[in-house]
């Protein structure tokens, strides 16, 4: 269901996908807690994690409860539901939550302070690939983990290339806090995410993901790095 809302002021798209059995709220929808020490660090459980939601999760926005299958959005769909999303103009599209993933909150949070992190990749031999360069975000750092899980070893550093993050089989051995252990046992891999590899560690004239990616894959064991 689409229609326009005026939001703040201004008329905008809200949109949801019309799953009004799976629609908990944001308040009530069953979640994990990734850092006991702030609240705002957890992540929606999926819709194959849970059953049906209530027929009233006892939430109300102005004065508005949930309701199912309605010809149009009400105040409780717009302000309070997790299915709905509101776009920033009449131009754009919103862009709806896909609750068969689990859904981050603070996911754009870094595993360092810097924007960037660099990645070794390590065979058994003991041979180790060029340094490739990605963001430091959770998503991009998790994804580079969960597909190169074939690897014996890889090592993140900073751009001082002090250690980050040691990772043995696919699961992390050491790192620089507990948060990062909490956040990657609830990460669910994103196979649409594109993954961008933003230098391959190698001269400009190898810089390339059509030239690295296939070297990575034949040497590291590696099924895919990027989308």
């Amino acid at each position: 269901m689409k229609q326009i809302i005026t939001y703040f002021g201004k008329q905008v798209w809200a949109e949801c996908d019309r799953k009004c059995n799976k629609a908990w709220g944001k308040s009530s929808r069953p979640k994990y807690l990734l850092n006991k020490e702030d609240p705002d660090e957890f992540c929606y459980a999926t819709d194959d994690e849970l059953g049906q939601a209530p027929l009233n999760p006892g939430t109300y926005e102005n004065g508005e409860a949930k309701q199912y299958f309605g010809s149009e959005l009400n105040t409780w769909c717009i302000r309070e539901c997790e299915r709905c999303s509101k776009s920033s103009s009449l131009e754009e599209d919103p862009i709806l939550s896909d609750f068969s993933k689990r859904i981050y909150n603070n996911i754009d949070k870094h595993i360092i302070e810097g924007e960037y992190v660099f990645a070794y990749l390590y065979r058994a031999d003991g041979m180790h690939s060029p340094m490739i360069k990605i963001k430091s975000d959770y998503v991009s750092v998790f994804e580079l983990i969960k597909r190169t899980s074939n690897c014996t070893k890889v090592i993140f550093t900073d751009r001082g290339d002090n250690l980050v993050m040691e990772v043995i089989d696919g699961q992390i051995y050491r790192s620089l806090s507990e948060q990062i252990y909490n956040y990657y046992q609830t990460y669910i891999p994103q196979e649409k995410f594109d993954l961008q590899i933003l230098h391959w560690g190698v001269e400009d004239s190898k810089n390339r993901r059509e030239i690295m990616e296939p070297f990575l894959i034949e040497n590291f064991g590696i099924e895919k790095l990027t989308k």
